[in-house]
């Protein structure tokens, strides 16, 4: 393969840079444009969901409904070279999970933690849409909330 482009390197720092590891730099533009639309769409039906969740902890199937919205921004952050917006997902379905089989109830805290990680997310799709790379540290912090 050949080298990264100098130019992706300083746009895009802490971002993989897919067009080193496919050969092909507008795959890698096409790749995050469409993430870009995947994550606004995605991330409005996730808000949709927990407030759902919010009103109803019991919504089994808002809770199922969002888990795999986590798990399909997961993915394509991973095909996006995203990594920030892909360790979020897996935080966020994480937790998702661990409310689903039981081994955690959706209390106020769990809310808050999903609530701060849509608003994380919002801010990427943001920094995104302006040709800016996401806030890694805001998204890190998100994550890493209990």
């Amino acid at each position: 393969p050949r080298p990264p482009a100098r130019a992706a390197r300083r746009a895009w720092p802490g971002l993989r840079d897919r067009a080193a590891m496919s050969g092909d730099d507008a795959l890698a533009a096409r790749l995050l444009a469409t993430f870009r639309l995947e994550l606004e769409e995605q991330a409005r039906l996730a808000a949709e969901l927990l407030l759902r969740l919010d009103a109803a902890p019991d919504d089994a199937e808002a809770l199922r409904a969002l888990f795999r919205v986590m798990h399909t921004l997961k993915g394509a952050a991973r095909a996006a070279g995203v990594p920030a917006v892909e360790r979020l997902c897996h935080a966020l379905e994480a937790l998702l999970a661990e409310v689903r089989d039981g081994r955690r109830p959706l209390g106020a805290a769990e809310l808050g933690t999903l609530f701060a990680g849509l608003d994380a997310l919002a801010a990427a799709q943001a920094h995104l849409a302006a040709g800016a790379p996401p806030d890694a540290l805001t998204l890190e912090r998100a994550a890493a909330t209990p």
